[in-house]
């Protein structure tokens, strides 16, 4: 009689736990936290990455935040560069320079080509 009890108040317990489980799984996959549904309203979706070749492009147009592929051909052995964002890159005959370019803020930003002194072309980023 004293197991049969035992076991009796085991499996209530046990049913009881697996109920409370259940209840606080549900709470939780139903009800995102506030914080994270906030941040992702507030946050605008990112712009597709894009592709561009310089100087045929000559300027090539993002917003703020969106990822910019330039590749950058020269005739003649020289470094390419966006001064402002701090970018620089080897260009030659044969050798075109690739850059990576997350475009920050509204404004234009030169490409140019430090020893030849003379502009490739302009990123422009505006909203």
């Amino acid at each position: 009689m004293r197991i049969r009890g035992i076991i009796i108040l085991l499996a209530v317990s046990l049913l009881l736990l697996s109920g409370l489980s259940a209840s606080r799984r549900n709470a939780q996959t139903t009800s995102p936290a506030p914080a994270a549904a906030a941040a992702a309203a507030a946050t605008p979706p990112t712009p597709e990455p894009k592709s561009a070749d310089l100087p045929a492009d000559g300027k090539v147009k993002a917003k703020p935040g969106q990822t910019i592929n330039l590749r950058i051909h020269s005739d003649a052995p020289d470094v390419a560069q966006i001064l402002e964002l701090g970018l620089s890159a080897a260009v030659g005959p044969g050798i075109a320079g690739e850059m990576t370019v997350v475009a920050p803020t509204k404004g234009n930003y030169p490409v140019t080509l430090q020893i030849a002194q003379r502009e490739l072309g302009v990123v422009v980023v505006d909203p």
